[in-house]
């Protein structure tokens, strides 16, 4: 008999007589005793000789051994990262690397109707906003044993944002305020904006993505001129931190 780990087998004794004693041992050194049928679980890989001894009432004795009478083939381990494992609509690739052992052939199942044999795929998911994906992964020995493992694929939104390149503090009721939009996919809680001048100059800040810049420096107004912004946000989708920076021209 042969088997992935384990083996749950059953040996039956064929010999003939009148038989009040029978001892079944393993190669291992495990015992067993029964003179009808003996149920047995083996889980350490390996094969084992059987040896099957009888007695009957009389104290005749006989013996008979079977090599590797049973097998039990290792299982393999199936194990995997991936990366990304949350990804943006606008980009949802992810890369798989497979660290499973004792395997010779792999079938990955996307849980998008698709599936792959490579060792390490790569694979590039619908862009179905809030969908989640279970990645099943089986992993198959050389005898035909399997192992599966799994993790999960989250497709989040993008982050969407638009920041303006001019405005003008002038107290009239238009474009008063520098304020850069974020209208999806960030943190709200992560949000910094930087504001400098042309030297380098930290004039203004703020950890408010509601919150715009009015033109001042303590409470004076600047000169019209050019100043470098700064946005630092952690994108919803993955977490990853976003670095945004460009220039804004105020103008009076």
């Amino acid at each position: 008999a042969a088997s992935c780990a384990p083996l749950v087998t059953t040996l039956t004794n064929l010999s003939t007589g009148n038989l009040t004693n029978c001892q079944w041992t393993l190669s291992d050194g495990s015992q067993y005793s029964g003179c009808g049928t003996v149920d047995m679980t083996l889980t350490e890989p390996g094969c084992y000789d059987v040896t099957l001894t009888v007695s009957t009432p009389e104290g005749c004795t006989n013996t008979d051994t079977k090599p590797a009478f049973l097998c039990v083939y290792p299982n393999p381990v199936a194990d995997f990262e991936l990366t990304p494992d949350k990804v943006e609509i606008s980009s949802p690739f992810v890369n798989f690397f497979n660290n499973s052992y004792g395997a010779v052939a792999y079938s990955w199942d996307f849980d998008d109707g698709t599936g792959s044999t490579a060792e390490n795929p790569t694979h590039l998911f619908p862009d179905e906003e809030g969908a989640t994906y279970t990645v099943y992964l089986v992993a198959t020995s050389s005898d035909g044993c399997t192992d599966t493992t799994f993790k999960t694929v989250h497709v989040g939104e993008d982050l969407i944002y638009y920041v303006p390149n001019a405005f003008s503090p002038d107290g009239d009721e238009f474009n008063n305020v520098f304020k850069p939009v974020l209208t999806a996919g960030f943190d709200v809680n992560s949000y910094h904006l930087q504001i400098f001048n042309r030297w380098g100059e930290l004039i203004f800040e703020s950890m408010n993505y509601e919150q715009g810049w009015d033109g001042t420096y303590h409470d004076k107004k600047l000169l019209d001129g050019t100043y470098i912004w700064k946005i630092k946000v952690k994108n919803k989708s993955n977490d990853m931190k976003t670095e945004l920076d460009g220039h804004v021209t105020l103008l009076k």
